[in-house]
């Protein structure tokens, strides 16, 4: 029996009992999270290719990391976005869920400028968003901005869970040129 089940591109479920979880190339949604198993999880490794993780939402310079809690059946993840609708005017979000409420969650979003492609990066805002008892965050901010240069997203997500178990990472999106 093949381990995963997949149909169009989309994998429906993985029945194999490694403890890490490779997802095959190619894959480009990931319905699987939510799929009860009999053996724990406790690291998914997703491919560039995945673009849609469970109920469609869009993965943007994303990351999903290791499961949490004692029963292995939770992921948690973070992401964030930078668009440019017009102008000056940036807008960007960060989100992070769990998979089940979890002790504390939280992130930053700092907002970064370099005025050349080689330049100093900078810092021109910081945003941070903490929750307590809490299975997601999800905040959208708009910045005009005064000077033209390239500007990113860079997130630091984080959890505490189950007495104490604490997981971070960081992600950026890709620069952006502003005029």
């Amino acid at each position: 029996m093949n381990e995963f089940h997949v149909a169009n591109g989309t994998l429906l479920g993985y029945y194999g009992s490694d403890s890490t979880v490779i997802i095959p190339q190619g894959i480009t949604r990931n319905q699987w999270f939510g799929i009860k198993r009999s053996h724990p999880v406790n690291k998914v490794i997703i491919p560039e290719s995945v673009q849609h993780i469970s109920d469609g939402e869009k993965v943007v310079n994303a990351r999903v990391v290791n499961p949490l809690g004692t029963n292995n059946d939770c992921l948690w993840k973070g992401e964030t976005s930078l668009t440019n609708p017009s102008g000056r005017n940036l807008v960007f979000d960060g989100a992070t869920y769990a998979y089940h409420t979890v002790d504390q969650l939280g992130f930053t979003l700092y907002l970064q400028r370099k005025a050349t492609a080689n330049g100093i990066v900078s810092n021109v805002s910081q945003h941070s968003y903490d929750k307590e008892s809490a299975s997601h965050i999800y905040k959208a901010l708009t910045k005009t901005v005064n000077q033209s240069g390239y500007y990113r997203i860079s997130a630091y997500f984080y959890t505490d869970h189950d007495a104490h178990q604490f997981e971070d990472f960081g992600t950026a999106t890709s620069w952006m040129w502003v005029d």
